[in-house]
């Protein structure tokens, strides 16, 4: 309140901050059945009298009057993936790399208010059959918004875990043991995580789909007695069928989106071998597993993947014994030993195709 007589210049403004706080907090609540109507709005009235110096004209009266919406405190957070920073889907050629990323993101109408946390949070990346990460890719930003941010890229290495699906899918994993919340409270993003993949001989021609997961510990629907705010899926959840975070669970609900590329395999002759041990369910690149003793099946592939038909291919295959040697030179003519701890032999004939014969 100014008092009378007070004089603002022409062109001149001033500006009245009232701090006001709830009367009751405990009987403040939010009524759900009303949903967004009077019952959960509350006003405020301001009104200013004023005149004009050296006028004879009557004083003016004006009023203005604003609101604050009550609405329910449900944070939720979604989990964002692109490939090479685009929706569209990208084609990759062999041994050619993208870059994946990964990035934690929440709206304006369900943002996660301090000091309530996301806690345990596991980033799963399933890449397609036969894609490979690029070691020492993955680099990590806490958004500007984060007070925990760190500005520039660090290093992020995933835990690194060959045929982590049955039908032989690599999985890299990351975990974080406390996210905080955000400092502002518009819509934003939590951080960036970036890694790059590559495509090689044998990865499947034309699509193929990358799944991203996110999974933290509190991230279940709210009951009266939470001892942690809970912090739910805001799209695109889940089941965890997988059991990701290995909590025996697998029906809570997890972040999830997928990326999709596709590979123009180059116009050559490919061989590639895979096993199953008697521990695998599928055939593995590598990382079979077997126990001593037991019994395994190698496959060896033949792709043609160009345009004319190959009418004959000679294939060698040694098999594994202790002390044994690459069966090919490296750039400078010598045999590397192949580390091999323990013989492989044969357990009964070797089953050709028709039109191949076996020696």
């Amino acid at each position: 309140m100014t008092e009378e007589g007070t004089l603002l210049p022409p062109q001149k403004y001033f500006h009245v901050y009232v701090y006001a706080k709830l009367r009751d907090p405990a009987s403040t609540v939010y009524n759900p059945q009303a949903g967004q109507t009077i019952t959960n709005y509350m006003y405020n009235s301001s009104q200013a009298t004023y005149g004009w110096d050296g006028f004879d004209v009557t004083d003016k009266s004006s009023e203005m009057r604003t609101l604050v919406q009550l609405t329910p405190y449900v944070p939720k957070v979604e989990l964002q993936k692109v490939f090479n920073s685009s929706a569209a889907v990208s084609s990759l050629f062999m041994n050619e790399t993208a870059t994946v990323t990964l990035r934690l993101y929440e709206t304006a109408n369900n943002v996660m208010m301090a000091p309530d946390t996301i806690n345990g949070l596991r980033l799963v990346d399933l890449l397609p059959r036969n894609v490979e990460y690029v070691s020492g890719s993955s680099r990590y930003v806490n958004y500007s918004s984060n007070p925990d941010n760190a500005f520039p890229y660090t290093s992020l290495e995933p835990r690194v875990e060959p045929n982590f699906t049955p039908d032989g899918r690599t999985a890299l994993i990351w975990d974080f043991p406390t996210l905080y919340a955000r400092s502002t409270t518009g819509g934003g993003y939590y951080f960036y995580l970036n890694f790059s993949v590559r495509a090689t001989a044998t990865t499947e021609p034309g699509e193929n789909v990358n799944d991203g997961y996110a999974i933290w510990d509190n991230n279940a629907v709210p009951t009266a007695g939470d001892q942690v705010q809970q912090v739910q899926v805001a799209a695109r959840a889940t089941a965890d069928t997988m059991d990701l975070n290995g909590d025996g669970n697998e029906t809570e609900l997890i972040g999830h989106q997928a990326a999709k590329f596709n590979f123009v395999p180059s116009a050559e002759l490919i061989i590639f071998k895979s096993v199953k041990g008697n521990l695998d369910n599928t055939f593995v690149g590598t990382g079979g597993r077997v126990y001593i003793g037991g019994p395994a099946e190698y496959r060896v592939t033949v792709l043609n993947k160009t345009d004319t038909p190959v009418t004959s291919a000679t294939i060698l295959d040694v098999l594994p014994h202790v002390g044994d040697y690459n069966i090919a030179p490296d750039i400078n003519g010598a045999y590397a030993p192949r580390g091999s701890t323990f013989p492989v032999t044969l357990t009964g004939p070797v089953v050709a195709p028709a039109g191949f014969a076996v020696s």
